[in-house]
């Protein structure tokens, strides 16, 4: 099995989601996300954005006993990365609040349900349990505010045997694209990519990256206002400048898992 980042995050996420790490899973996986990637415009065919969405995509459908083919990955990738994971045909019109200043929970809720609702897989593969019978969902939803616009895909692995379920890990991924400020127009975007692990349990973590990142003031107080607002929910709380390439989810280090791929297969 080449060692390469493709085969990383495939075992990353094949550990994430308890899955066998067999040789025969991890070759069939990475045949589909290559088929999948062949389909993706421009430069995500190849960058590790799409393909890590893939990669993500695919372990998660295996763990509810699902495969898919490769516009199903593609569109399940899609969903899942808010940056070109699965293309840049999702972000229509319809997904977008027509009035972004009165925004509100139910509004976003509404926005995540009207976008659930248009895509026929993400509604059924949010509603069917892992293996393990941890559930993984995924609510992708755009908002669109004067000047700006916001792609987002919550993501959240909950367990438990009935609602409420408690989640195990939560992850906000947010694409903000506005020609306003310098360092967005100088990257074309910025991203959001916050992570909870464990809320309100003994060992609790929180993760903010902003990429790129604010200015160090802006970083420092940034950290601050974080930590208050999630308060309890929170043991350790990290804000970084650090570029947000992966999704938060799988294997935390990823030389790591280059290491013991072959050890795997």
């Amino acid at each position: 099995m080449p060692q390469d980042r493709l085969s990383a995050s495939l075992l990353g996420f094949i550990r994430y989601f308890s899955l066998p790490q067999d040789a025969g899973l991890l070759t069939a996986l990475r045949g589909n996300v290559l088929t999948a990637a062949k389909t993706l415009p421009g430069k995500n065919a190849s960058g590790v954005r799409g393909q890590e969405a893939l990669s993500l995509a695919a372990a998660a459908a295996e763990s509810k006993g699902v495969g898919l083919d490769a516009e199903a990955l593609r569109e399940y990738a899609a969903a899942i990365d808010p940056d070109g994971g699965g293309g840049d045909d999702t972000d229509t019109e319809d997904h977008r609040r027509e009035d972004p200043r009165k925004e509100s929970p139910e509004a976003i809720r509404e926005a995540a349900g009207k976008a659930e609702g248009e895509r026929p897989l993400l509604g059924v593969l949010n509603r069917l349990p892992g293996k393990d019978g941890s559930r993984w969902i995924v609510l992708p939803f755009t908002l669109d505010r004067p000047g700006h616009i916001i792609k987002v895909s919550v993501r959240a692995l909950l367990t438990g045997d009935r609602a409420p379920f408690k989640a195990e890990r939560l992850g906000i991924d947010a694409v903000v694209e506005v020609a306003t400020d310098a360092a967005i127009a100088a990257a074309g975007k910025r991203r959001w990519l916050f992570f909870l692990d464990h809320g309100g349990q003994p060992g609790s973590h929180a993760e903010l990256r902003v990429d790129p990142p604010l200015a160090p003031p802006s970083m420092g107080s940034l950290q601050k206002e974080l930590a208050e607002a999630l308060g309890p929910l929170a043991e350790s709380v990290r804000v970084s400048g650090e570029p947000a390439e992966n999704s938060g989810f799988g294997a935390d280090c990823r030389d790591e898992t280059l290491l013991s791929v072959d050890r795997a297969v």
